[in-house]
């Protein structure tokens, strides 16, 4: 895995963004990371030539507590590349940590989660969140398939990154 920064231009913004790489099979190299998407901190997967937004950080419900938009797109962004650079990025889902609820990483669908993405408040929907983020609603028709069990919302990383 290679850390550095780079300097990345999108449009007439140019943005120094964190970036790790690793080399991945055929389809050449995969990272993570937080980029400005009109005017909106983005995180992004980008593989060789194709670039996909997964999470647009619009909410700044957080900016009290000192995490802004471009903040948590850069904190969860870095997290995103930790599991998937360990591989252990297969499926997001919602748990509990310290008694609040989670947004997660779980190596195997219907597993627990081995990682806490974002932690949100105590009073939120969990389920409801994490198809907010990636802006989902149950039955929806297309690649992403999404699995519940006891409440839990399974998503596949690998379809969501595949997604036309």
């Amino acid at each position: 895995m290679c850390l550095q920064l780079q300097t990345v231009a999108f449009g007439n913004v140019q943005v120094l963004a964190k970036t790790a790489t690793v080399a991945g099979n055929d389809s050449g190299m995969q990272r993570i990371f937080c980029r400005i998407i009109d005017g909106i901190p983005t995180t992004v997967s980008e593989s060789g030539e194709k670039t996909i937004p997964l999470i647009k950080w619009i909410s700044n419900e957080m900016a009290a507590s000192g995490y802004g938009t471009e903040k948590r797109c850069e904190i969860v962004s870095s997290k995103f590349e930790s599991y998937r650079s360990q591989g252990t990025l297969r499926y997001i889902t919602t748990g509990r940590e310290n008694n609040l609820p989670v947004i997660c990483v779980a190596s195997v669908k219907g597993g627990p989660c081995i990682g806490t993405l974002y932690t949100l408040k105590k009073d939120q929907d969990p389920v409801r969140t994490l198809q907010k983020l990636f802006h989902l609603r149950r039955g929806a028709s297309g690649p992403i398939s999404e699995s519940g069990g006891e409440g839990r919302l399974y998503i596949s990383f690998d379809e969501l990154i595949s997604a036309p």
